[in-house]
């Protein structure tokens, strides 16, 4: 499997040239070993899971469903 900041810079990089990926925002949960290392977009990503974890989850949970 491929780390989920791959997976995210890919989408990212899709929006970059208007493409709608996923109807808007990607919402990964990040793996235990998962790093800073990558873009802004993906650090910023982690810290409003970090900082708002529960709310995150429900978003993710209703974009899987």
């Amino acid at each position: 499997m491929k780390p989920e900041k791959d997976i995210f810079d890919r989408a990212m990089m899709l929006s970059h040239i208007d493409v709608d990926v996923f109807g808007g925002k990607v919402y990964i949960i990040p793996k235990r070993n998962s790093t800073l290392k990558g873009s802004q977009k993906w650090k910023d990503t982690m810290k409003e899971f970090v900082q708002n974890t529960m709310e995150y989850l429900k978003q993710h949970h209703q974009k899987s469903n």
